[in-house]
This record gives C-alpha cells, structure tokens and sequence, in this order.
C-alpha cells in the first residue's frame, strides 16, 4: 500500500513507523517481503526519512507512505 499526502498549510508531522531497514522475513522457503520506504518531496526534491522521524513541512510538500510487504509462505510454483 502506497499513501501520498500533500501538505496544504505548515506542520510538524512525526513518523513512528517499523521495518524500514530490515525486510520481513518469510517461512517455509517463503521469500522476504520488501522494506517501507518513508519519502518526503521538497521543491522536486526527494528526501528519504527514517521510520521514527519528526519534521516540519510547508504547504506543497508531499509525503509518501510505502507500507512494508508481508514475509511469504512456502516456496513459490
């Protein structure tokens, strides 16, 4: 699940998000699901931030949310 939130006035937003540097791991041969990736974009630019984060953000900032992928079961076919 990807979430994108565009900042229309200032404020401080604070992130308490998990597995961001270690994916989840499958079991069974079940493959590793894959990171969440907090991003937030400035003027065109894109700043990766870490899942316990606090900044404040102006108005036309955006904020991307890619939630983690689940760790798989069992080998795959």
């Amino acid at each position: 699940i990807i979430r994108e939130y565009e900042f229309l006035s200032e404020a401080t937003v604070t992130l308490n998000t998990e597995r961001r540097v270690k994916a989840p791991y499958g079991l069974a041969d079940g493959e590793s699901g894959k990171v969440g990736i907090n991003t937030l974009v400035r003027n065109g630019r894109k700043e990766k931030l870490s899942g316990k984060h606090t900044t404040r953000v102006q108005p036309g900032d955006r904020l991307i949310i890619e939630t983690p992928g689940g760790g798989g079961w069992g080998r795959s076919g």
